[in-house]
């Protein structure tokens, strides 16, 4: 009996090994969620993040850091769950003393994009959020800069 229950924890040992080997980590996935007049697209872990409002690129590199105690956290060291669709994406952080669940969402028909954050924390805390202006229209349009011509002699 003994000899039975030391290879089946074998057993199941060797193949935790196997199938962990196909575990992938899906927090550097690409996302984008998408309205009719405006979208949001990114990737999971926030390296890199945009806001559309069509025809125009409005920001990009949004992220934020957290403050506790005057001390400065970095949210995206501490990501959570994630989980997106068509319509909507939503991580959440988990740091010692606060929880924020993040959901983003442009609107159906309208040129908006919400930007929802819930927090939980057990003192204080101060959100701090960074971004880059923009206002990059969409391919393959330009402002300023670029230009075309007819050259009839070639």
């Amino acid at each position: 009996m003994k000899k039975l229950f030391l290879i089946l924890l074998v057993v199941i040992f060797l193949g935790s090994l196997i199938f962990s080997k196909g575990i992938k980590n899906y927090s550097n996935s690409f996302f984008g969620v998408y309205g009719k007049k405006a979208s949001v697209i990114g990737k999971a872990d926030g390296s890199a993040f945009e806001v559309w409002i069509y025809p125009y690129k409005v920001l990009h590199d949004l992220e934020f850091q957290v403050l506790v105690d005057e001390a400065e956290e970095n949210p995206y060291a501490r990501l959570g769950n994630f989980h997106f669709s068509h319509t909507y994406f939503e991580r959440e952080f988990i740091g010692e003393k606060w929880t924020i669940s993040e959901r983003l969402y442009p609107a159906y028909k309208e040129p908006l994009v919400f930007l929802v954050y819930r927090v939980q924390a057990l003192t204080d805390i101060t959100l701090e959020f960074f971004f880059k202006p923009d206002l990059s229209p969409m391919w393959p349009a330009a402002i300023g800069g670029k230009y075309s011509y007819f050259d009839q002699e070639e």
